[in-house]
């Protein structure tokens, strides 16, 4: 019963944050709402690491990995998420977001020769 209510709530917290997003793109623009986010994030995280004590122990090619994983998700990716929340809407966006898993596994089929079970 949990993993249900979780598996609802968490589709109602998706479609709120993209309408909510999109509306946000709207009337402020799409490269201000995504610099916003991410200052506050960035924020959010250092305060994290400090309030609970977290080990930062990574190594130089970890960081280097996290920083251009952030940089083409955060940056360039979500940039092109709320554009196309300004031009598409946050209905036809969402759907077109939601083939990104299918496209990842063909993708890996050919390219990365991985396996495709049912």
């Amino acid at each position: 019963m949990v993993g249900e209510l979780s598996a609802v709530a968490t589709a109602f917290c998706w479609s709120g944050s993209s309408i909510s997003f999109a509306e946000a793109a709207l009337l402020v623009g799409s490269v201000k709402i995504n610099v916003t986010r991410l200052i506050l994030a960035g924020l959010l995280l250092a305060i994290t690491l400090v309030v609970f004590e977290v080990p930062v122990d990574l190594s130089r090619s970890q960081l280097m990995y996290l920083f251009f994983s952030g940089i083409l998700g955060l940056v360039f990716g979500d940039s092109f998420l709320f554009k196309s929340y300004e031009y598409n809407g946050p209905r036809i966006s969402s759907l077109i977001m939601s083939t990104a898993p299918p496209i990842a596994a063909i993708l890996a089929f050919f390219f990365l020769r991985e396996s495709l079970a049912p």
